[in-house]
């Protein structure tokens, strides 16, 4: 319900409070991404910004895919999400298993609360990751080139 100019505030002030931004994420809302009005205001900003957009794909309703092609905005899909409330071992296997899959796919984006139990998991699955010459890296560096093809 906020208007195109609170929307596009809303968007730059948090450009501005952190000033290396490269992306944006719809953690924690998705209901907006089916508004067409909504979200080709923010593809507009993202776009303006040549910024990446990673959604967390809740509704089957979501406008991104179409919208972000249309506005030409890099863009990708968190493909599992970690419940930290698991044991370190569990969270362990579980990279495991996701480091796996973006060998096979090439990459796969993992979502996770940074809590203790993650990040012991983390340090326990990157041994076995390494030698499975599975590189961790953050979500910026899978859209790095198409990002600075659009500054240039």
């Amino acid at each position: 319900h906020y208007p195109e100019t609170r929307i596009k505030t809303i968007i730059g002030n948090a450009a501005a409070a952190i000033p290396s931004l490269s992306g944006f994420s719809n953690n924690g809302g998705s209901r907006v991404l089916a508004d067409s009005r909504v979200t080709d205001v923010l593809f507009s900003e993202f776009r303006k910004r040549h910024a990446y957009f990673i959604e967390f794909p809740v509704t089957k309703k979501s406008l991104v895919a179409a919208v972000a092609m249309r506005h030409a905005v890099p863009t990708a899909a968190i493909d599992h999400i970690i419940d930290t409330a698991q044991t370190s071992a569990t969270i362990r296997d579980a990279l495991i298993r996701f480091g796996n899959e973006a060998r096979r796919r090439g990459s796969c984006i993992v979502c996770s609360a940074p809590n203790g139990k993650f990040l012991r998991g983390l340090k326990n699955a990157q041994a076995e990751l390494s030698k499975e010459g599975v590189t961790l890296t953050f979500v910026s560096d899978l859209f790095s080139d198409r990002i600075e093809e659009k500054k240039e």
